[in-house]
């Protein structure tokens, strides 16, 4: 008697919906029963280790990338509030005009590095290459 066999799709679905529905009864599954359920079915566990590696990889990346935003967003809100704050009071003092704009140009050079490290891939030199990513 010959065994039935079924495609990669039909594998998949089949799986897809027999979790979906025991999960609606069990709610979650643990890691342990994950990687039993796999060692069953014949996947290696390295497989399925690196897997659940690469998964807490990609969300740490993305709570870091949200971070990293947030601290810019922060950054840019600051640089504005101070130097309007600055602009408005700053002239009254006496002095070059050159002279009372001096801060805002080197924060306005880091603000767009911080941006760029955040919003790009570019690693600079200041932060390591790691700048909230």
């Amino acid at each position: 008697m010959s065994e039935k066999s079924y495609s990669k799709e039909e594998v998949d679905k089949i799986l897809k919906d027999a979790l979906k529905k025991q999960l609606k009864e069990q709610g979650r599954v643990s890691e342990d029963d994950l990687i039993k359920a796999a060692k069953e079915m014949g996947i290696d566990e390295g497989v399925v280790r690196e897997q659940l590696k690469e998964k807490e990889a990609a969300q740490l990346q993305k709570e870091t990338s949200f971070q990293g935003k947030q601290a810019f967003f922060i950054h840019l809100i600051v640089f504005v509030i101070a130097n309007l704050i600055f602009l408005k009071n700053g002239f009254r003092f006496p002095g070059p005009p050159m002279m009372k704009m001096f801060p805002f140009f080197p924060w306005i050079i880091f603000l767009v590095m911080h941006g760029m490290a955040v919003f790009t891939r570019m690693k600079l030199p200041f932060c390591g290459g790691n700048c909230h990513r």
